[in-house]
């Protein structure tokens, strides 16, 4: 499994892969997806996982775990403050109006 994981990661970095949402089916997938994908924002911006911590006021280990898919949302959100990812939030759930029954 890991050596499957370190190569799907190399290929979704060269941008051969890209992952749906929709067709995951675990949170745990999921999560680990999503921090793949905060990894290679992070690559992209040639950026330290050290460098996004200090940013963020998180460490640089807590930064290792949110590209694994663990962590705290507080933290995520810390992080992506600090790769001004924040536009990124509309779309991960619009803003919705109440629909009474």
């Amino acid at each position: 499994m890991k050596c499957d994981r370190m190569v799907w990661t190399k290929r979704a970095e060269r941008g051969v892969f890209e992952m749906k949402f929709s067709t995951l089916n675990t949170p745990r997938a999921m999560a680990v997806e999503l921090g793949s994908r905060l990894r290679v924002a992070r690559l992209n911006r040639n950026l330290t996982q050290e460098q996004v911590g200090n940013s963020a006021g998180i460490s640089r280990y807590i930064v290792k775990e949110l590209e694994h898919g663990k962590g705290k949302v507080e933290d995520l959100m810390a992080t992506l403050i600090a790769l001004s990812l924040t536009d990124q939030l509309e779309n991960l759930l619009p803003t919705q109006k109440v629909s009474p029954i």
